[in-house]
């Protein structure tokens, strides 16, 4: 007995020292039982609500803060349609509830057809208090696990549908990156940058900024009007442009009103506080422009948009150091066909072959030759022998590195 009286107590200790939000729905209607069947309950941290018939039972399962665990008079489940039919009925109005049968008349016909309709598990009145908490404690355990399981669940089916609209995303950033790819033209290139990034992160506001001379100046953006056309650079101390750069990675605002440090701009068109800034890097990994966008238009712009903006800021940065050097590349050669084809002195070009693949006017005028009689032959065949094996020397002087500096006058009949 003693030692009986000690597992009792243990289970009473367990009890009190776990979760008092625990709520019991306690069906029976004999109100005395239920009475003290609270009292015992409350001293043990359990809160209890009361039904006296299996009406009240399911009206009290149906609300939002509803018992997870009830204990259920047989008599008074039976007392409908002569069966089990209340265990059910809680059942569907509560799904998940765990039903304890209670019966002070036990047979164990009805403690196996309780068992098969559901009843998580049975007990005889009057009941030892210690099997009463041992089965709360299982029943409460199990509640808690199968918490945690939908809990797991819907986190993992959101973490999957994040993936999933991620993989879709990510699709569209890598057929940005394959456009801006194709794009060669640098005036075309900043125009489609911002078009990519707006469509992608589901901007309608936003801007392009290159660093040129000393400052940032404003290449295109998807509202003109109100940004200005040149920030300097360095930009104002905590300024968002000044923070992007400084951090060098892409920044993420999703209030700008709750930015202590930051002042909004006072500008009208803005939808949201939310803002999204990318830096863009040259070959040196300097910072050579920066992606503003603004304007989501539902809601303020979140982690993903950043991270697939990212890989889309490296790609656009490729594309621009690109296109800037094809431009720079295509502005030294009009200016060397400028100079060549202005230039007194004779200047021509040859292939490895030391065959002529261009003249300027200053050579046609030295040699008294039409660029016909000079493309696409050699000295030899342009000049008599003594001339065209000199000039022959001297292209492979000059094919081994050496520096020629030679006078050549041109007799007035060309020879």
């Amino acid at each position: 007995m003693g030692s009986r009286r000690s597992d009792v107590d243990s289970e009473l200790d367990k009890a009190q020292s776990s979760h008092p939000e625990r709520q019991i729905l306690i069906v029976d209607d004999d109100a005395e039982f239920c009475e003290t069947l609270v009292d015992v309950l409350r001293l043990c941290s359990y809160d209890s609500v009361v039904a006296q018939t299996g009406l009240e039972a399911c009206h009290l399962a149906q609300e939002a803060e509803a018992p997870d665990v009830a204990l259920v008079d047989v008599r008074l489940a039976m007392a409908a349609r002569g069966t089990l039919g209340l265990l059910s009925e809680l059942q569907q109005v509560r799904p998940g509830i765990l039903c304890i049968m209670m019966t002070a008349q036990p047979t164990a016909e009805t403690a196996i057809e309780a068992l098969k309709q559901g009843a998580y598990d049975y007990l005889n009145k009057p009941f030892n208090m210690g099997d009463l908490f041992i089965i709360l404690e299982r029943a409460f355990g199990k509640v808690k696990l199968e918490r945690e399981k939908a809990s797991v669940e819907e986190a993992l089916k959101a973490q999957k549908a994040e993936l999933e609209d991620f993989s879709v995303r990510l699709r569209g950033v890598i057929d940005s990156a394959t456009r801006l790819a194709a794009c060669a033209h640098l005036a075309e290139v900043k125009s489609l940058i911002l078009r990519e990034f707006a469509g992608n992160l589901g901007a309608t506001g936003g801007s392009l900024y290159l660093r040129q001379n000393g400052s940032l100046t404003l290449a295109c953006a998807l509202d003109p009007g109100h940004a200005p056309q040149m920030v300097p650079f360095p930009p104002a101390h905590d300024s968002l442009f000044e923070r992007t750069i400084r951090m060098r990675k892409p920044l993420l605002i999703r209030d700008i009103t709750q930015e202590a440090a930051v002042h909004p701009s006072g500008w009208k068109g803005y939808t949201n506080g939310s803002a999204l800034l990318f830096p863009l890097v040259d070959h040196e990994g300097q910072i050579s422009g920066i992606v503003s966008l603004h304007n989501h238009p539902q809601t303020p712009f979140t982690n993903q948009d950043r991270d697939l903006g990212a890989i889309l800021a490296s790609h656009s940065s490729e594309t621009l150091r690109a296109a800037q050097a094809t431009e720079n590349l295509r502005r030294s050669e009009e200016r060397f066909r400028a100079i060549f084809e202005t230039a007194e002195d004779a200047i021509f070009i040859k292939a490895l072959d030391g065959r002529y693949a261009q003249v300027n006017p200053g050579m046609q005028h030295l040699v008294n030759r039409a660029p016909e009689q000079l493309i696409g032959r050699t000295d030899l065949e342009v000049f008599d022998p003594e001339l065209g094996q000199h000039a022959a020397q001297t292209d492979a002087q000059v094919a081994a590195g050496e520096t020629v500096e030679e006078e050549f006058v041109s007799d007035l009949d060309g020879s």
